[in-house]
This record gives structure tokens, C-alpha cells and sequence, in this order.
């Protein structure tokens, strides 16, 4: 009650400025933008063979070729034959009669007329029928022969004429057809330049609806207003569409178009006339968390040293020789091996969260064989970290609960009711073989679910819970002290792990110190030291 009464209603009552003429600015150049980049999709797609044939075989089998009706009117157009219209409708009247007294000046128009009185099909040119079939499926399409935002389009063209196999064998939509969607795109765009650019696209589509077409449409006079749902998530962490706010991206990381737009997001949210926001954001929580909570002195030296965290778990995991975590070395690992750092990335908290090598060989691309040397080479590196997994689960598994370090519970009673009832065989798909003749597959399968979600949960939900109780104790406190020292601050906002606070700007400068103060000392975590330097900008993307 007291973070919803002096945090959450706060926030979502004091709203943010945002700067309406950038907004306005941005709106026109990524809606231009759109425009190129959509086009740039379509040619280098029709630069494929499989996609011109797609659009020539679904333009004749929509518009077949025939002597009646609209195609047959294109066909007039085309060569501009003058065929009487009906006074009524203002339409060409198509009769025998009419087509009769067609008086022909060419060879080619006599061939016409013969079609439209015989539609003998065999008169005419397949690629002047071909022309005139997409030109009436290019207009169908709204002037666009691919409808690149279409799944069902797209999905034919890459598994219908490319040959190309689905990223899940056997995965379909409702009506049937292969599961075509954007983590199919990403794995294409590595090989295929149009998937490239389609990917590109998407991600600007998505930049102006979430952000640019999100903040004009929603603000009010000039301010946009935040949910914050309290109780939204299990773990305390705030559940908010300002958590949906992009991560700025660095050189390189992206199409410089998307890195563009993506990094002026928070730009469009200020201070405000007269203030300042003071941006504090915690440097790698969950990791000094788990580094905490887990008493692994490997993981807590990391931090102790100020070595780069992703660099020492590759080294520890994979025993790599002659590299360095530590940034300031010769042979710092991201200087000379940047793949491995940052395939540490995928495992450096998904296996402190309970990851095993079936899902860390999906996500890395890899056999099952060459996944758990990882798991295995990462436990082996951070002993303490696989004790601290082994007692938490054995814990859950005994009382069916888990508290974390502050004392927030989260109940587990499936994992102790399955246990006490199978013991971990559940986790061997035989036994589960053997159980569903008495239980029911769907059964069987559902309790194997609870179980093993139940026990990765017990360990993810001690890590993110805590950060996120020392982000809302650190909240509290804050507003708590500018109310003692009397000056005009408030927590504006909480996006993820970090705290932005607006403040009269005649008061930044002296409060900076004590939100820094603050963040690092509410909540002491043992083993570790948190650090949260704040910036003091007049939007939110200066102070991040």
C-alpha cells in the first residue's frame, strides 16, 4: 500500500511531457520512409524468379483469362477498341453484335475481335494475357502485386516455390498453411537480401504504431500518461506500457534507418519547462542479484573487480585460455572474440533461471549434446550458483514455495503435490510413457508442465523478484526524501530497472546525489555492491 500510495498514483497521475513538434517532425520522415523501404521490398523480391511466378499464377487463376466481363474490358482498353457503351450503366456493351461491327484497323486488333467473339484463348499472346491478369491483381492488392504484410502471400512464396522448410516442422495456422511469421523473416534475412529489407520494414512499421502513432494519438495537450499495474506480474516488477519503451542501440547494431528511429524514442518524452529529470538506472541488477543470492564468489568477484560480466561467464563456461574479462586488458574477450561474448548472452541468466540444454540448443542454434557441455561448463565454473539451484528446487519441491531474500513468497503447491507423488521420474518422458494408459496423456502431460515450469520458476522468481523490490524500495524512499528536504521531485516513471525522476531544475544538481545514495544503499544485498549513477537531461533519452 504505501509504494501504491506515494509511488504508482504519482506516476500515473503526473504523466509525461512530450515534445510535440519532434513527434510531428518524425511522424513525416518515418512515413516516408515506410513508403521507400516498402517499395526497396518489393523489387528485390520480384527480382526472384519464385516470386514472379507466384504473382503470374495467383493473377490467372483470380483473373482468368475470358471474353467476358472485366477482362475482357481490359483487353478493349488496351488496345482502345471502339466498342459501344451502354447509355444505362456507362459500361462497354459486350454483345455478339456489337463486337461484330467492329471495323479493325490491324492485323493484332482483328485477332482481338475474333477472341472476344470466339475466346479462343490460343489467339492471343500468354504474356499480353499475363500483363493483363496482374494488372488486375496488382489493383486488387491495392497497386502492390506482393501484399508484403501478408502472411498467407509470403508464406506461399517461401514455402510454395522456394522450397524453403518451415523454422518448426509441422507447425500450422488455423486454416492449415505453414506457420509464416517474424522469427521466420530474422532467420531468412541472413541469407535472402529481400527478407533483409522485409525485416527491416516491420521493425520501422512497428517503430510508428508502439511509439510515434502511440504518443500522437494517446497524449493530452501535449502529455502522455503511463499505466502502471502493481499487481500485474508475480514477481512485484510493475507491469506498464513504458516498459515497452526500446533500448537505445549502439553503432552497428542495427540498419542504421532502424537505429535512427529506435534512438530518438525517448527524445519525445522532456522534462518539461522549468525541470529537469534526474535518469538513474542500475547496472546489471539481476546479475548482481543472482551473484548475491546464489553466494557464488565467482560471480560475485565479477562485480568486486568490475570485469565485464557476459566476458567472464564465456570464459568460465567454455574454459577459454589467453582471453581477459577485464575491459581494460590487451586480451579483453569482446575486443577479440565478440561471437562468444555475446552467445554468453543467451546462457548467462537462463541457465541461473533454470534453462537446460534442450531449450538453450533452440535458442542458440545447436545440437542438445553441444548445449549441456554448456550448462554443464557453466555449473562446473559457478559452484556455488548450482548449489543454490539444486537447494531452491529441493525446497519447493519439499514445502511447495519459494521466498526470496526480502521475504516475498511465491506458492508452488503443484511441484510439492507432483513430487510427493512421482518424485522426479516425472522429468523422464519413459515414465511419463507409462503413465498415460492410467492418467490420460493430456493429463500426464499437463502435471509434467507444472512440474518443471514449478521448478525453473523457483528460480527466476528469487532473482527477478528482488530486483524488482530493490527498485521499489528505492522508489519509495526517493519521494520520501524530496518530501523531507521540501523541494518539488517526484518519481515520474520506473522502466525496468531504472528510475526517472522530474525535478524543478534549480534542485537537480543538489538531489542527484541523494537519488544515487539512495538506489545504492536501501536495499544491501550481500556479497555485492549496486550501483545506479544517475544522469540529470532534459529528456529521456539525454540521461540514458
Amino acid at each position: 500500500m504505501p509504494i501504491y500510495r506515494e509511488v504508482t498514483l504519482p506516476m500515473e497521475m503526473m504523466g509525461v511531457d512530450l515534445d510535440m513538434d519532434l513527434l510531428h517532425k518524425i511522424d513525416q520522415e518515418i512515413t516516408t520512409d515506410l513508403k521507400k523501404n516498402k517499395q526497396i521490398v518489393l523489387d528485390s523480391l520480384l527480382k526472384t524468379s519464385e516470386a514472379k511466378e507466384w504473382v503470374v499464377a495467383n493473377a490467372m487463376e483470380k483473373y482468368p483469362i475470358s471474353h467476358k466481363g472485366n477482362w475482357a474490358i481490359r483487353l478493349i482498353e488496351r488496345y482502345s477498341l471502339p466498342v459501344p457503351k451502354s447509355e444505362k450503366s456507362g459500361k462497354y456493351s459486350l454483345t455478339q453484335k456489337n463486337i461484330e461491327a467492329l471495323e479493325t484497323t490491324s492485323e493484332k486488333e482483328e485477332t482481338v475481335k475474333q477472341f472476344l467473339l470466339t475466346g479462343d484463348k490460343a489467339l492471343l499472346e500468354d504474356v499480353e494475357c499475363a500483363r493483363i491478369s496482374m494488372s488486375m491483381w496488382k489493383e486488387h492488392n491495392d497497386g502492390d502485386y506482393i501484399n508484403i504484410q501478408s502472411k498467407k502471400h509470403l508464406g506461399e512464396i517461401v514455402f510454395g516455390y522456394m522450397g524453403i522448410k518451415p523454422l518448426v516442422a509441422g507447425t500450422q495456422t488455423k486454416s492449415g498453411r505453414a506457420q509464416f511469421d517474424m522469427d521466420m523473416v530474422e532467420h531468412l534475412s541472413k541469407d535472402y537480401p529481400w527478407a533483409e529489407n522485409l525485416r527491416i520494414y516491420n521493425k520501422l512499421l512497428k517503430v510508428k504504431s508502439t511509439y510515434v502513432d502511440r504518443f500522437l494519438d494517446g497524449h493530452e495537450n501535449g502529455r502522455y500518461y503511463f499505466y502502471f499495474k502493481q499487481n500485474g506480474t508475480v514477481s512485484g516488477r510493475y507491469g506498464s506500457d513504458a516498459q515497452q519503451l526500446p533500448k537505445p542501440l549502439e553503432e552497428g547494431q542495427d540498419a542504421p534507418i532502424l537505429m535512427k528511429y529506435i534512438n530518438i524514442v525517448r527524445a519525445f518524452l522532456i522534462a518539461g519547462k522549468g525541470r529537469k529529470v534526474i535518469d538513474a538506472d542500475y547496472e546489471s541488477l539481476e546479475p548482481h542479484c543472482f551473484a548475491s543470492v546464489s553466494g557464488d564468489k565467482g560471480l560475485q568477484e565479477i562485480f568486486e573487480k568490475n570485469w565485464d560480466f557476459y566476458s567472464t561467464v564465456a570464459i568460465k563456461t567454455e574454459k577459454l585460455e589467453g582471453v581477459s574479462a577485464d575491459k581494460a586488458a590487451d586480451n579483453y574477450l569482446k575486443k577479440l572474440d565478440p561471437v562468444k561474448r555475446n552467445q554468453a548472452k543467451a546462457y548467462s541468466l537462463g541457465i541461473a533461471y533454470g534453462m537446460e540444454a534442450y531449450a538453450l540448443g533452440m535458442s542458440l542454434g545447436v545440437n542438445q549434446k553441444e548445449a549441456q557441455i554448456l550448462v554443464d561448463g557453466y555449473l562446473d565454473g559457478f559452484p556455488q550458483l548450482k548449489e543454490w539451484r539444486e537447494r531452491s528446487r529441493e525446497h519447493a519441491k519439499t514445502y511447495g514455495y519459494i521466498k526470496n531474500y526480502v521475504g516475498r513468497v511465491r506458492h508452488l503447491p503443484r511441484v510439492k503435490k507432483v513430487y510427493e507423488k512421482f518424485g522426479d521420474r516425472m522429468m523422464d518422458w519413459r515414465f511419463r510413457k507409462e503413465l498415460e494408459p492410467t492418467y490420460g496423456k493430456d493429463q500426464v502431460m499437463q502435471a509434467y508442465r507444472d512440474y518443471r515450469n514449478g521448478l525453473n520458476n523457483c528460480l527466476n522468481f528469487q532473482l527477478q523478484s528482488l530486483a524488482a523490490a530493490v527498485v521499489n524500495r528505492a522508489a519509495l524512499a526517493i519521494n520520501r526524501k524530496a518530501e523531507e528536504l521540501g523541494i518539488d521531485a517526484k518519481v515520474q516513471a520506473q522502466v525496468h530497472d531504472q528510475l526517472i525522476i522530474n525535478v524543478d531544475e534549480k534542485d537537480a544538481e543538489m538531489f542527484a546525489p541523494h537519488v544515487q545514495s539512495i538506489m545504492e544503499s536501501t536495499t544491501k544485498l550481500p556479497g555485492v555492491t549496486l550501483k545506479a549513477p544517475p544522469e540529470i537531461a532534459d529528456n529521456w533519452k539525454e540521461g540514458h
